[in-house]
């Protein structure tokens, strides 16, 4: 599925201490492509969703959407803006503005020793996501009257992050808003049809022999159809798996799969592997291996050692593929392996699509185990 140079925020939302289902922020980055859509997948949680008070923003997808796929990471960062008028941490005090540890629960206009406006006094009820989102989104149109001077953040994503940030500032956060099969839809319209639905666990490496992905979707319809497909293919065949959700994402072109990873040796250390992939990357074995670090000229080395070179350089009239774009990947898993040492015990990108010349590689899925 189509990923995107600057931020891959579902895959990053995976990283884990363990192992990790899809790709992590970090392969968006080791990835070449020069018109990638901005975003590349929604992870929609399988429970039914229940609608919290307040009013929701107005958003590209649904909010439980759009926080399943958000990073309290971001958020955090986003969030250092505020720390002249807020404090964050456990215990802090209130500044311009009231303390926010904690907020996700509670009361309305209820931090101790804190001066509110006549707006939010006359609010009832606690802060949820939903009326955070929507009060964040427009501060003053959500309580006219509030003394907070803060424009509001536009950005859906950007907003989300904000949210599951705050969502985690205490000492046993809220579950996030469950989104359902007709969230899963409607991501899926936000992207633009075709799509494709994987199972996300971080028990179940190999989807597919689970029932846990379903490819070129074309309407709301056969989403929806899917998505419960899915959920009772993978809960029948692998009933003890923790499932956190359905990602969501837009189909790749069709391309060339190979399969780009990591493994450690036990007298190499990191090692990089490149070869052939797809679902016959066992049957095929057509792989090459470097030590890192590789530079550009040893990644394009590495690829003429395969058997299947000439499908990359141009076989019967078919136009070469973006090798430039390829050894960059390669090139940049390597500086990977680097930077991340012993933290870092495997990668497995499989497939890894290359498209023809100039328009570069996608991942489709990752595997990444972290020490």
């Amino acid at each position: 599925m189509a990923a995107s140079l600057e931020t891959n925020k579902a895959l990053a939302a995976l990283l884990t201490a363990g192992i990790i289902a899809s790709g992590s922020g970090v392969i968006s980055r080791i990835l070449y492509h020069p018109s990638m859509p901005e975003e590349n997948a929604y992870v929609i949680e399988v429970a039914e969703v229940e609608t919290g008070d307040g009013e929701a923003a107005e958003a590209a997808a649904p909010l439980p959407v759009l926080l399943a796929a958000a990073s309290p990471e971001e958020g955090e960062g986003v969030a250092r803006k505020c720390a002249a008028c807020h404090s964050f941490e456990q215990g802090g005090e209130n500044k311009i503005g009231p303390a926010l540890w904690g907020v996700v629960g509670r009361d309305i206009a209820a931090a101790e020793g804190f001066a509110y406006s006549d707006a939010l006094l006359a609010k009832e009820g606690e802060w949820t996501l939903e009326g955070l989102n929507a009060f964040i989104q427009n501060p003053r149109g959500w309580a006219p009257g509030t003394k907070m001077a803060f424009a509001g953040i536009q950005n859906p994503e950007e907003l989300a992050d904000v949210l599951v940030y705050l969502n985690s500032l205490a000492e046993e956060p809220a579950p996030l808003p469950e989104p359902s099969a007709e969230e899963a839809a409607a991501a899926a319209e936000h992207f633009g049809f075709p799509v494709a639905l994987k199972i996300e666990s971080t028990q179940i490496t190999h989807k597919s022999d689970v029932g846990g992905v379903a490819l070129n979707l074309t309407g709301p319809a056969e989403v929806d159809a899917a998505f419960r497909r899915i959920k009772t293919a993978v809960a029948t065949k692998t009933p003890r798996a923790e499932i956190s959700g359905v990602l969501v994402q837009p189909m790749a072109a069709e391309g060339i799969e190979m399969i780009l990873g990591i493994k450690r040796d036990p007298l190499f250390g990191p090692v990089i592997v490149c070869g052939f992939g797809g679902i016959l990357v066992e049957l095929l074995k057509d792989v090459a291996i470097g030590i890192p670090p590789i530079s550009p000229e040893r990644a394009l080395e590495l690829l003429k050692e395969l058997r299947g070179w000439p499908l990359l350089a141009g076989l019967r009239g078919k136009p070469p593929a973006d090798v430039d774009g390829l050894c960059a990947a390669i090139v940049s898993v390597s500086n990977l392996a680097m930077s991340l040492g012993e933290q870092l015990l495997a990668l497995d990108i499989n497939p890894l699509l290359v498209h023809e010349n100039n328009y570069g590689v996608v991942a489709v899925d990752a595997l990444v185990q972290i020490a």
